[in-house]
């Protein structure tokens, strides 16, 4: 049973990571929607009603019309619930989306804490839990909306392995099976838990991994099947991104570079963005060899931790209870490189790199560490080596015949336990620092692509800039940035960007061009919708005309605007008949709109429309 003592300890550390996550964080509460969270909620009319959340769980919700407007594989229904919930109830307000986002993630790090509060001793936990608390590299997951999925999938998934970690019985077996379920429906990298939990019971509660496996087995087929009836076996590849066109070979070349990033990024984590899209394509030595050693290096130095515990176990059996050592260190290790190998690029993910992937391996490394840490701790060389720094501080200030015995040892204790305290503080601080600043780059969708773009060279965030500067009305900078983002890869976006700037800058010429590349790499509706506009005003009539009809609409047949540009073209060139039966289409698709209204009633009612030429 719990002491008193240690239960108010366990309050105020508790207390603490409340505390400093919303001093860090809530900077970032009044930040706006950025990047996805405009595909996703604000301009997502299937999330702002919770009377959809059963289509979450049972169908994709970014198709349109063949258009599909984020992945193939987008299936995250437990995310897509909570958008709709907080939408429906604050409507589009980022504020709210933020706070819920800050308490789950908040709340994480204290179930973490719950969590490794097991395995190492109450004070090294809570450090732990602070470092990933306050490490930058979870700052983004922590301040970026679209990134809800990352926080409950590690809330389900945690908690999932706290239950496992407290109770005994088979309801508790159950109970977390069922939880890492809704880490699947978070995210499907709750493929991770599912894992991880199943290699906890190997280690911790052996007599019980045959009926947790075989629940995990039939929760996961249930996933699967949802998923399938949501978005199919066989899904599109986008090829949207440069290492999504590489095959598994050509991806083997990049995957040193970027196993060597994400241990840069663990370690030293300066640089920070919401994408990465570099890609290595030939093998040379600074971007192959080097990493590939450093990589091997790190493997090695890691394995070597592995024999270390297996041989103190052997030697020291009856000193190291339960071979805690040897376990905890096998599974952390396991738990980081999971995380890692699953985002190496084995199977295609949509972008090279991100840092929101770090969520779940950084626990392994901190794991790792921890281990590390009260291993060496406790070892005879750790008090040597901390007892030189208390010598030097005393030889300067105290005579050394002043401190003999018990005050000597208890002076060597105090100083040891002082530089440790200042060692944390400074790490920590540093680490919040990074975190906090982290929170301005968030304020707006131009103050994140601006920062980020300096990180990283990335043509989606020169799209981003694209939409930035079209909302501004600088169609010359729209022009520049989409011409960036062309030079960087060739899609169907950017080509788009840069038809939308030359019509904006009365090239229709170009216009028509850059759209017409744009056909090449995708097929968006947005792409025909924009060409069709273009054909009010450029080209020969009846060849536009022709072309909407047999082409654009029949590629989109549900497309509202096709409808509605066909009929003002018709209309204006003569032939009122098939434009009003245009017109009608259009309204009936779109009937609330006060444009495709206005449009309706001056074609029936066989009035002058504007904006066409003849």
């Amino acid at each position: 049973m719990i002491s008193l003592k240690k239960y108010i300890e366990v309050r105020w550390q508790i207390f603490l990571i409340i505390l400093i996550g919303i001093t860090i964080y809530a900077n970032g509460i009044p930040n706006d929607f950025v990047n996805d969270d405009v595909a996703q909620i604000t301009e997502n009319a299937t999330v702002q009603s919770f009377h959809n959340i059963p289509q979450f769980f049972f169908d994709n919700i970014f198709y349109n019309d063949g258009n599909l407007q984020l992945g193939p594989a987008y299936y995250k229904p437990l995310m897509f619930t909570s958008f709709s919930v907080i939408y429906s109830l604050f409507g589009a307000n980022a504020i709210p989306f933020h706070i819920f986002q800050l308490m789950v993630f908040i709340a994480n790090t204290f179930l973490l804490f719950l969590f490794l509060k097991k395995y190492f001793r109450q004070s090294t936990a809570f450090v732990l839990s602070l470092i990933f608390l306050v490490h930058p590299i979870n700052s983004e997951v922590a301040l970026y909306i679209s990134d809800l999925q990352d926080v409950l999938f590690f809330f389900f998934g945690i908690t999932a392995l706290l239950i496992l970690q407290t109770y005994k019985s088979k309801k508790s077996l159950l109970f977390s099976a069922l939880l890492i379920f809704l880490s699947l429906l978070s995210k499907e990298t709750g493929l991770l838990f599912l894992l991880i939990s199943l290699l906890y019971v190997f280690f911790y509660k052996r007599n019980y991994f045959l009926s947790f496996f075989l629940l995990q087995v039939l929760f996961f087929i249930l996933y699967i099947v949802l998923r399938i009836h949501a978005i199919g076996i066989m899904m599109p590849h986008l090829n949207s991104t440069p290492i999504e066109t590489f095959t598994f070979k050509q991806r083997l070349i990049t995957m040193p570079a970027l196993f060597l990033f994400y241990l840069r990024q663990l370690f030293i984590p300066i640089t920070l963005s919401v994408s990465y899209l570099w890609v290595i394509s030939q093998i040379d030595l600074l971007h192959f060899f080097i990493p590939l050693l450093i990589d091997i290096l790190f493997l090695i130095t890691l394995s070597a931790g592995i024999i270390l515990f297996k041989k103190s176990y052997t030697s020291r059996k009856k000193q190291i209870a339960n071979d805690t050592y040897f376990k905890s260190y096998c599974f952390f290790a396991v738990w980081l490189l999971l995380g890692l190998v699953f985002h190496l690029q084995i199977f295609t993910l949509d972008k090279t790199a991100a840092d929101r992937w770090l969520y779940f391996p950084i626990v392994g490394l901190l794991g790792i560490m921890g281990v590390l840490y009260e291993y060496v701790s406790s070892s005879i060389l750790s008090k040597k080596l901390f007892s030189i720094i208390p010598i030097l501080l005393r030889s300067r200030l105290v005579p050394s015949r002043h401190l003999t015995g018990k005050k000597n040892k208890n002076a060597n204790i105090l100083t040891r336990k002082t530089i440790k305290l200042i060692l944390i503080i400074f790490i920590i601080s540093l680490l919040s620092a990074r975190s906090f600043a982290r929170t301005f780059d968030f304020r707006n969708d131009l103050t994140l692509s601006l920062h980020d773009i300096q990180v990283s060279d990335d043509y989606e965030l020169e799209e981003e800039l694209c939409y930035d500067y079209f909302k501004l009305g600088r169609y010359d900078l729209v022009k520049l940035h989409a011409e960036r983002s062309i030079h960087l890869f060739h899609f169907v976006v950017n080509y788009t960007d840069l038809g939308v700037a030359d019509v904006f800058m009365h090239d229709y010429k170009d216009g028509r061009k850059a759209y017409l590349e744009a056909l090449n790499y995708g097929s968006y509706d947005s792409t025909y919708n924009d060409l069709s506009a273009l054909d009010l005003y450029y080209g020969n009539p009846n060849s536009n005309i022709a072309t909407i009809k047999y082409v654009y609409i029949k590629k989109f047949p549900h497309s509202a605007l096709l409808w509605l540009n066909l009929a003002r073209l018709e209309y204006v060139n003569g032939d009122k008949k098939d434009a009003k039966i245009a017109v009608k289409k259009a309204y009936a698709l779109s009937p609330n709109d006060p444009a495709f209204e206005y449009f309706y009633e001056r074609i029936l009612e066989n009035k002058a429309i504007p904006g066409v030429r003849k």
